[in-house]
């Protein structure tokens, strides 16, 4: 049990390290791939700023993850 909580630990740390490194490339190209959200004139004007945003970059999170995961898992000992 004891190693699957620091396997858990160190899958966090290194997806956020994961994640922070390509957040700096991935966001800037989702922008560039138009990516981004709408905003209705319908709603409020301070939802105006929001246009553009990425919508894609909870992908950074899940791919973070996962790649950190499936790399400590490839170095676990039965």
């Amino acid at each position: 049990m004891e190693q699957i909580s620091s396997l858990l630990a160190a899958a966090a740390v290194g997806g956020f390290a994961i994640t922070a490194v390509a957040g700096k490339f991935m966001i800037p190209a989702l922008h560039r791939l138009h990516f981004g959200q709408t905003i209705r004139e319908e709603g409020p004007t301070w939802h105006s700023k929001k246009n553009g945003t990425p919508t894609m970059g909870g992908l950074c999170f899940i791919l973070g993850i996962l790649a950190h995961t499936g790399h400590r898992l490839g170095h676990v000992q039965p």
